[in-house]
C-alpha cells in the first residue's frame, strides 16, 4: 500500500467477504490503481448467516475484523470499539458502503464527518421495495444524501432515481463475477465433458436450478411445470437437477413425492453410485456446493433456470451466461432486463404463472437455444457484468463526486 499521504484513499465495505467480494475488490484495486488512488477493504464478520461460503483468500489492503456469524447483526459494542476507531483513523476521501443500514448506516456517518463522499452499493429495485409511508419517506431522506450510487442494472437506477437521487449520480455493474473463471473452467469441462459427467453422476440432459431453498426461489412452481413440460425427447428425458440447500429444501422433496417424479439424492456418498432411468423424468438434488463445483453444473445443463418470486438480481444468471448455458428467468429479476435477450441468451417467465414456466422449460427443452452462436452470445452478454467492469464503473461513482 502507497505512503504518499497526498494520495487520495478508497475504502470499500462488506459484511462478509465471499469469493464474488474478492473478485470484485480486485477489479476495483486496479482501477483505482490505474487512477492513482489507495484502495482499502474492510470485512466485518468471518461468517455469513446467508451463504455457506468457504473462502481462504487473501488480498492486500482489506481489514478483517470478526463480529460474529450474522452479518445482518448490528454488534453496539464491537462498533464502538473498533469499527468507529479503525474509520477515524483510516480517514478515506470515498467510501463505497453497502444500502442504509445498520453498521453500514453507521460507517456512513463516520466516514461523512471524516470528510468522506459516499457511495451506496445496493441491488434493491421497485420489485423488492418493501417500505411505505413514513418508513419509505425516512429512506428517502437517507438514499438522497448519498453522494452516488452503485448499482445493479437498469431497473435499479430507475428505483433510486426515484427516491431522489440524481440519475447522473447512479452507475451499474455492481452485480459482477469473475466471468474468465467460468469461462476458462467451461471450456475445461467441456473438454472432458463424460468424465466431468460422470464424475458428479449428472444425467446427461437436465434442467438446473441453483439456489438457497427458501420460499422466494419459488421451486415447488418449478416442479409443477416440470412435472407438465415436454421433457423427453428421441427416448431421453431431460432431468431436473437441485444444487443448493436450505429451509424449504425437505418440504420441496416432499413435494416432489407428491408429484409422483422420481427423486435421487446425491447428497451423500453411493456406492455403487445412484442408477438414473433416463428415459424417464427425474429430480435429483445434490445440495450446497462451493463455488469451484458450480461452472461444471452450469456447462452441462441444457438450460438454467431462476424463477423467483422476488429477486434483486440473480448472480447465478451472470455464472450460467459465462458458462455458454442458456438461460430462464422471472422478467421481474434484476437481473432480467440486462442479461436476458428474448431467443438469444434465454427467455423471461412470469413467476406467477406455471403455464409461463412450461412454456419457456418446452422452448429450451426443444433445443432452440442449443448452439454454437448461443455459448458465444451469453459470454459476450456476461461479460459486460465482470469485475474489471465492476472497478471502471465504481471509478465513475468516486469521480462524479468531484463535481
Amino acid at each position: 500500500m502507497s505512503t504518499d499521504k497526498s494520495k487520495k484513499k478508497a475504502l470499500i465495505i462488506w459484511g462478509n467477504w465471499g469469493p464474488y467480494h474478492y473478485s470484485r475488490y480486485r477489479g476495483f484495486k486496479s482501477a483505482c490503481e490505474k487512477h492513482g488512488i489507495d484502495p482499502y477493504g474492510l470485512e466485518l464478520f468471518q461468517k455469513s448467516n446467508i451463504y455457506e461460503w468457504a473462502v481462504a483468500e487473501h488480498e492486500d489492503g482489506i481489514t478483517h475484523f470478526d463480529f460474529g456469524d450474522r452479518e445482518m447483526d448490528f454488534p453496539m459494542w464491537k462498533c464502538i470499539t473498533q469499527l468507529i476507531p479503525h474509520l477515524w483513523r483510516l480517514k478515506v476521501d470515498y467510501a463505497l458502503v453497502p444500502s442504509y443500514w445498520h453498521w453500514s448506516l453507521l460507517a456512513n456517518f463516520i466516514c461523512r464527518i471524516r470528510g468522506a463522499k459516499i457511495i451506496m452499493m445496493n441491488e434493491s429495485h421497485a420489485d423488492t421495495e418493501r417500505a411505505t409511508g413514513l418508513k419509505r419517506w425516512i429512506k428517502r431522506q437517507i438514499v438522497k444524501r448519498f453522494h452516488a450510487a452503485f448499482v445493479g442494472g437498469k431497473p435499479h437506477v430507475s428505483h433510486f432515481s426515484s427516491l431522489g437521487l440524481e440519475k447522473g449520480k447512479i452507475f451499474t455493474g455492481y452485480d459482477a463475477i469473475d466471468v474468465n473463471y467460468f469461462a476458462v473452467r467451461a471450456a475445461k469441462v467441456r473438454a472432458t465433458a463424460d468424465q466431468s459427467r460422470e464424475e458428479l453422476n449428472l444425467p446427461s440432459k437436465y434442467f438446473l436450478s441453483l439456489s438457497r431453498m427458501v420460499v422466494k426461489k419459488n421451486l415447488p412452481r418449478l416442479v409443477d411445470a416440470y412435472a407438465r413440460c415436454d421433457a423427453i425427447s428421441s427416448g431421453i428425458a431431460t432431468q431436473l437437477v437441485f444444487v443448493g440447500s436450505g429451509p424449504d429444501e425437505e418440504g420441496l422433496r416432499v413435494h416432489v413425492q407428491e408429484k409422483g417424479l422420481p427423486l435421487y439424492d446425491h447428497t451423500k456418498e453411493q456406492s455403487p453410485p445412484i442408477q438414473v432411468d433416463e428415459t424417464r423424468k427425474g429430480v435429483h438434488f445434490y445440495g450446497f456446493r462451493q463455488i469451484e463445483d458450480n461452472p461444471t453444473f452450469f456447462t452441462l445443463a441444457t438450460a438454467f433456470t431462476m424463477p423467483s418470486l422476488w429477486e434483486e438480481w440473480g448472480l447465478v444468471v451472470n455464472e450460467a451466461l459465462a458458462c455458454g448455458t442458456p438461460v430462464l428467468v422471472a422478467k421481474n429479476a434484476g437481473c432480467a432486463d440486462d442479461l436476458v435477450i428474448e431467443g438469444v441468451t434465454g427467455y423471461k417467465i412470469d413467476p406467477t404463472d406455471t403455464e409461463s414456466l412450461v412454456i419457456g422449460l418446452n422452448k429450451l427443452g426443444s433445443g432452440s437455444l442449443d448452439s454454437p452462436e448461443t455459448e458465444q452470445s451469453t459470454y459476450e452478454m456476461a461479460k459486460r457484468f465482470d469485475c474489471e467492469n465492476f472497478g471502471n464503473n465504481a471509478i465513475k461513482a468516486i469521480l462524479s463526486t468531484q463535481k
